[in-house]
């Protein structure tokens, strides 16, 4: 059973969050240091997290979730009107964040379609292409002569770059990479490719070359 940790004070939300997710093997905390000590007992498959709580923001919780687990999920609960600090969560690497009151029903589906795409990504293959290899089970990008991690990269930036290489060497268009790697991530535009691309360029180091750019057209790797 895929195990949730919830970050939640409210009494509403966590009555709603608890009869909508029954069938997973929930554990509703009402405080960072209660989330803190369940993650590091044992890992969940998936956090859902108000951003702000009687004992301080989420935002260093959130940030040793993705450092421990970078296969988990991550959605942000909140009733915070700060834009800020949505676009914050989503740049550490949350999948998404929605507004309260939220739909219930919209939020089991979304979860529903997380989980079934992890189950396919597990059946993944490493990809070697030149000088590097990436795993997309452990989410890294390894230097094959010295056998080192390069980076870390986010979910994100790990699936633009193993989106490019699986397309071998076709340039892809901006409006595909948004679509198949970056759908998930609220309000994102044209702009968030051109920006992802340039930090997996950059965290690539020597290697940055192997992606290119088509003028007016795309990415590619060559």
């Amino acid at each position: 059973m895929k195990r949730i940790i919830i970050l939640e004070d409210e009494i509403t939300s966590k009555m709603i969050l608890e009869n909508t997710l029954s069938h997973y093997d929930l554990v509703i905390c009402e405080s960072i240091a209660e989330a803190r000590d369940e993650h590091r007992q044992k890992a969940a498959d998936f956090y859902i997290l108000d951003i702000n709580l009687p004992d301080g923001a989420v935002f260093p919780f959130l940030q040793e979730i993705i450092s421990d687990n970078k296969n988990a999920g991550i959605y942000v609960a909140t009733s915070d009107a700060n834009i800020e600090n949505h676009l914050r969560s989503l740049k550490m690497g949350a999948l998404d964040f929605f507004p309260k009151p939220f739909n219930p029903l919209v939020l089991k589906v979304k979860l529903a379609n997380f989980f079934e795409r992890s189950k396919k990504d597990q059946e993944r293959q490493e990809i070697l292409y030149k000088e590097i290899k990436l795993d997309p089970n452990k989410q890294i990008v390894l230097n094959l002569e010295t056998e080192t991690n390069i980076g870390p990269f986010t979910k994100t930036e790990f699936k633009i770059l193993e989106y490019l290489l699986n397309a071998k060497g076709r340039v892809l268009s901006r409006e595909q990479i948004l679509e198949n790697c970056i759908g998930e991530e609220h309000n994102s535009t044209l702009r968030a490719v051109d920006t992802h691309i340039a930090k997996i360029r950059k965290k690539l180091g020597k290697y940055s070359a192997y992606v290119k750019s088509s003028h007016g057209l795309g990415y590619c790797v060559q």
